[in-house]
């Protein structure tokens, strides 16, 4: 079981104060990694790492609808840090409502956040990592919806498609360099930021009926594929997105 150990590594997760981000962090570091936490809020921030070792955490609050500032402070990261050796683009958000009418500014900030600030970060990971001479691992969060479609998130399922397709772009262009790259797309699950769907009666039994596995996800089976992607475990494997959704896409029933 080495195989899925980091021990000696240390990993970035974005969006890791909490929900999925914060599970993935926990996973990577009852694995042996270093955790570097970034995300919008500080105060958040500073609860999240109050979860772990002292001297096995870092935190960096940094709001990622302004990509720009990204590689800057991945920079700084690497050198507080020593090193970068995994890179999770976790942070996202969802705009619900009629394509129709998306206001064109709601669009561009949803754009940054769940897939331009995903490219501009792995960029500054891989010049780190090319620089040092030394492989890496980005796993980028994606979500089902990159994958079928369902009315209301249109620009969401842009973005997450977008995201499963600079995954296989990114995976071809660094495979030399050894940097892997993959990623993760969860199903409906269970976390704060989608109570108001789970705390929905209707819409918790229809995913439930529409799902082989007949549950939700809960934070830590998304964090489990993501760390299995991470590890030496999965050391042959780039270019890929990893479907964790309890058999719901294969089902013929779809999402409700």
């Amino acid at each position: 079981m080495d195989d899925f150990r980091l021990d000696g590594q240390t990993a970035l997760v974005t969006g890791a104060s909490r929900g999925i981000g914060l599970a993935i962090a926990e996973v990577f570091a009852a694995a042996g990694a270093a955790i570097v936490l970034l995300a919008r809020d500080r105060r958040r921030l500073e609860e999240a790492a109050g979860r772990f070792a002292a001297g096995r955490v870092w935190t960096a609050a940094l709001d990622l609808t302004q990509p720009e500032e990204a590689p800057g402070v991945f920079q700084r990261l690497t050198a507080e840090t020593g090193g970068i050796d995994i890179l999770v683009n976790n942070a996202g958000g969802i705009l619900r409502g009629a394509a129709a009418e998306l206001a064109a500014e709601d669009f561009r900030r949803l754009l940054d956040l769940n897939l331009t600030s995903a490219f501009f970060l792995s960029a500054a990971f891989a010049r780190e990592r090319i620089a040092a001479g030394k492989p890496g691992a980005i796993v980028n969060i994606s979500s089902i919806l990159g994958e079928i479609a369902r009315p209301g998130v249109a620009a969401y399922a842009m973005t997450k498609a977008g995201l499963r397709q600079l995954t296989r772009a990114l995976a071809v262009e660094w495979a030399p360099q050894g940097i892997r790259v993959n990623a993760v797309a969860p199903g409906f699950t269970r976390t704060d930021l989608t109570r108001s769907q789970w705390s929905d009666p209707g819409l918790e039994a229809a995913v439930r009926a529409r799902t082989p596995l007949a549950r939700w996800a809960e934070p830590q089976d998304i964090a489990r594929a993501a760390l299995f992607l991470a590890s030496p475990a999965a050391a042959f494997i780039t270019g890929q997105t990893l479907i964790v959704d309890g058999g719901l896409t294969a089902a013929m029933g779809g999402i409700p």
